[in-house]
């Protein structure tokens, strides 16, 4: 999918004019994939450099309905821009407060109007790959807090 092109600039050229852009996020980019079965599906992915090895961060739609919302948003471009913020909710029984981190990609329209699709990393091991991801993106932009996704 990277590699198609899209009129005479490759997708993976767009994603990275992306990135110059925004500087301070993290692009999700949607890649096609192939099922043990031989279907062909869609994939969702951060993309990045761990000391000089690539890695990925894949994404799961937050819900199974959720893969055709995400097929809307992806619709309008390959990539979208990964937003991140934390809710907490209180347990009733114990009174104890528990923290989350809540994951969308969203694109707007060409009427303007923004569709967006809640996610959620795959494995566990893909949370530790964004978190790293995101102390790099800290660092490079010279803050303690990432602006996009704070």
């Amino acid at each position: 999918m990277a590699n198609e092109k899209n009129g005479n600039v490759t997708e993976s050229a767009v994603v990275a004019e992306a990135v110059a852009e925004t500087k301070t996020c993290l692009i999700v980019e949607r890649e096609k994939f192939t099922a043990k079965d031989g279907r062909e599906m869609w994939g969702y992915a951060v993309h990045g450099n761990v000391r000089g090895r690539e890695a990925k961060v894949d994404f799961v739609a937050y819900d199974q309905g959720g893969y055709e919302v995400l097929d809307m948003v992806f619709d309008i471009r390959p990539f979208a821009e990964l937003e991140m913020y934390e809710e907490s909710m209180v347990d009733s029984d114990t009174g104890e407060v528990r923290k989350y981190m809540i994951y969308t990609v969203s694109n707007v329209d060409e009427d303007g109007d923004v569709i967006s699709c809640r996610i959620k990393p795959a494995r566990d091991s893909d949370k530790s790959i964004l978190a790293y991801f995101l102390k790099k993106l800290m660092r490079q932009a010279g803050t303690d807090k990432p602006q996009a996704a704070a």
